[in-house]
């Protein structure tokens, strides 16, 4: 999750899985470090640096394709989005405010910015 003032981060899928829709998600495979990942998609998809900011939250949600996997909700500050552009896996990335957000490729996406919304308004579990 990629906040910027009152806007997230979206970016749109060139890849076949959720092709054309707007996705919050980075795939970290076994044994990767989120947070180097986090930082390295960030420059690899739509060339900006982000950092760190908090882990939101863990849960587990059963795909289709890939079985049980375990999704990990991380805030990530970025700081200048006028150089944003889409790379190889991208075909289009913008900052959306919350009540004009696009349909989105994954549904746990949802559960994301619903974490998030709790911890910005310090409502937790």
């Amino acid at each position: 999750m990629c906040p910027k003032n009152e806007e997230t981060l979206f970016i749109k899928r060139a890849l076949d899985l959720g092709k054309r829709f707007w996705s919050l998600r980075r795939f970290i495979e076994t044994g990767e470090d989120p947070e180097i990942v986090e930082q390295r998609e960030l420059k690899e998809e739509i060339s900006i640096i982000g950092k760190t900011a908090k882990t939101l939250g863990t849960w587990c949600h059963f795909n289709t394709i890939f079985g049980d996997i375990l999704l990990l909700s991380l805030e990530v500050i970025i700081d200048n989005t006028l150089i944003m552009r889409p790379g190889d896996v991208a075909v289009g990335v913008d900052l959306f405010p919350p009540d004009k957000q696009p349909g989105r490729a994954f549904i746990h996406h949802d559960t994301t910015i619903n974490i998030y919304k709790k911890y910005e308004k310090k409502q937790f579990f």
